[in-house]
């Protein structure tokens, strides 16, 4: 009974406010605090990307792609620093309003020197509320190393379980069985960092592998020491180690309910592109409405999928020497093939109706923009010489957008 007395007094007095606040009266005004949260965002600072333009992230070349592909997977907004090409400073880490620009920074890149770079600038900024998180780095550096808490001291190689050291938000699955660490067989070079300020929270024999520092309220340095970068991917215990580490540092993380673990992505190519119809190596009959329809459209409500389809929206016609609609093109290929590009549309079309099919841009001619300079122009050329070259999935990137 007395709860719901309070209860109801709350209300009330709630209902009051609320009254006075809509007639004006200055005097039963309520102040409702502000609700500090950090920019959902983070800086991912790397020290080479192979890409001199800043476009592709290569799993191949770029050391840093498999966290990269985890921020994408988590729906993580984030921006690319690379200390090959970019200086970094305040620029990247402050607003022109004063606040800071990311929620976190994390920190990939193992230089053995930053004189160059302006790393003094990020104490400031976590100062300011931005959380950092470095993983597999020597920390070479007197603002790095002040911030961590760390010193590196040297490499080692150890196969010997990890331990949790500390009870903390981080390891709270592993501490209650949900995560454990696999048995280890690698060999492979580590870092052995000593801690002057942070917390160890686990470690692996006498060689710390995930420490704490905490700078201030609601801020803090995290640095983590897998065996390489794609662990983070690999291993799920590292996996849910680098989850957490970006919720502590965030505080708070918006994820898919969904669990992709087991999904893959359909991506269809080239629907609209002329060149299918006169490339010896590149021919095939565009689908119409009948084939999209009884082997994709079916199939995909069949088993409750979504593909996408990379649609080109420019047709090169060598006839009118134009950049055409595709969609109006209905013809027999040099190949015998009776292509029926109207039909096309309608199926993808109905395939969107149906709710199995996005579009999406693949370019817009799949071909080089520029048919009208030496050795063209292209309209021109031999199919079987320069005219077989420009068409191509090589050159092809060029017009694709891609």
């Amino acid at each position: 009974m007395a709860r719901r007395r309070r209860s109801a007094a709350a209300s009330a007095l709630l209902l009051l406010c609320a009254t006075a606040a809509i007639r004006g009266s200055s005097a039963a005004s309520v102040a409702v605090p502000p609700i500090d949260t950090k920019p959902y965002r983070v800086l991912v600072v790397v020290e080479h990307w192979s890409d001199p333009y800043g476009l592709v992230v290569s799993s191949e070349t770029d050391k840093f792609q498999p966290v990269v592909a985890l921020l994408k997977a988590w729906s993580v907004p984030f921006d690319i620093l690379r200390l090959d090409q970019q200086h970094f400073d305040a620029t990247y880490l402050f607003r022109r309003s004063g606040g800071v620009r990311y929620g976190a920074v994390i920190w990939l890149a193992d230089l053995s020197s930053y004189s160059k770079q302006d790393i003094a600038s990020l104490e400031e900024a976590t100062r300011e509320g931005t959380g950092l998180i470095v993983v597999d780095s020597r920390l070479l550096d007197s603002s790095l190393s002040r911030l961590l808490g760390l010193k590196f001291k040297d490499f080692y190689a150890s196969t010997e379980t990890l331990q949790v050291t500390k009870e903390h938000f981080i390891t709270r699955d592993i501490a209650a069985g949900k995560s454990p660490p696999a048995p280890s067989h690698d060999y492979s070079p580590r870092l052995w960092v000593q801690p002057s300020n942070a917390e160890v929270l686990i470690t692996q024999g006498q060689h710390p592998v995930l420490t704490v520092n905490q700078l201030g309220s609601g801020n803090s340095a995290i640095w983590l020491g897998p065996s390489t970068l794609s662990t983070l991917c690999e291993s799920g215990f590292w996996r849910n180690l680098f989850f957490r580490s970006l919720v502590w540092s965030l505080g708070y993380l918006v994820v898919p309910n969904e669990d992709y673990g087991h999904r893959i992505i359909l991506e269809l190519d080239d629907w609209g592109t002329a060149d299918k119809g006169f490339l010896s190596y590149w021919r095939y009959l565009e689908p119409g409405e009948e084939t999209v329809g009884r082997y994709l459209i079916e199939p995909l409500h069949r088993h409750h999928g979504i593909a996408s389809a990379e649609v080109d929206t420019g047709y090169v016609d060598r006839q009118s020497k134009r950049v055409v609609s595709p969609w109006t093109q209905k013809f027999t290929d040099v190949y015998g093939l009776n292509q029926d590009y109207a039909s096309t549309q309608k199926g993808l079309k109905n395939a969107v109706e149906a709710g199995v099919l996005d579009i999406e841009s693949h370019g817009w001619t799949h071909m080089e923009p520029d048919l009208e300079s030496p050795p063209g122009p292209w309209w021109a050329a031999d199919l079987a010489g320069e005219g077989s070259m420009v068409g191509g999935i090589a050159r092809g990137l060029w017009g694709s957008g891609t």
